[in-house]
């Protein structure tokens, strides 16, 4: 092999790992981006937080430091369930110019109001939250209570289906003022009521 021969070897060698350099760089990197808010199509729904890292990975996987999210889920008070709707708020198309890439988003810790006009129908505490905008669901896990009126639901982990207005818990204690409930598993809405408990250990 003659030395200019092994020289255009070499160099296209060299070209060939600056290249994946460059590529693992692209899709490994993290962007951190402090006082992030977000407002997403209509206004419907906000999100702030104190920074918003995009994790390395192909997709570009966002995470939000003390996120906080508002939900205007009606143009008046709640008396029922009826009165709130959040359809197609949490969807990909709502979410579209949301940085990162992929369908899931994380929050660590998070905290979600959720209004009927200028009242706040029910607040939702974690420690941790994923938000699926492809299945349009929401998972808070950590601890994760939800206060509607005088009604505190306390559980391991919380799922909210925005589309039904539906609350799954697992391992949760249900509070009223007149009584307490512990269980292994509850199905309820966001306003808490009614409430199908599923397995109750005791009241």
């Amino acid at each position: 092999m003659t030395a200019k021969r092994k020289g255009i070897i070499l160099a296209a060698v060299v070209a060939i790992v600056a290249a994946a350099a460059l590529y693992l760089l692209a899709y490994t990197g993290s962007t951190t981006i402090p006082g992030f808010h977000f407002t997403g199509k209509d206004g419907v729904v906000a999100v702030r937080a104190d920074r918003l890292m995009i994790e390395g990975g192909f997709f570009k996987h966002p995470v939000l430091e003390n996120a906080y999210i508002d939900a205007h889920a009606g143009p008046k008070k709640a008396v029922t369930i009826d009165d709130l709707d959040l359809k197609d708020v949490f969807s990909k198309g709502r979410f579209s110019s949301f940085p990162g890439k992929g369908s899931i988003i994380e929050a660590r810790p998070a905290a979600m109001k959720i209004y009927g006009g200028k009242d706040v129908a029910a607040q939702i505490f974690a420690s941790e939250l994923e938000i699926d905008l492809k299945h349009r669901r929401l998972t808070f896990r950590g601890t994760a209570r939800i206060l509607a009126g005088n009604t505190l639901l306390i559980a391991d982990r919380l799922t909210f289906l925005p589309e039904e207005m539906s609350i799954e818990a697992e391992g949760f204690a249900l509070q009223k003022p007149d009584k307490r409930v512990e269980g292994r598993s509850l199905k309820t809405n966001v306003l808490l009521d009614p409430v199908a408990i599923g397995q109750p250990d005791k009241e």
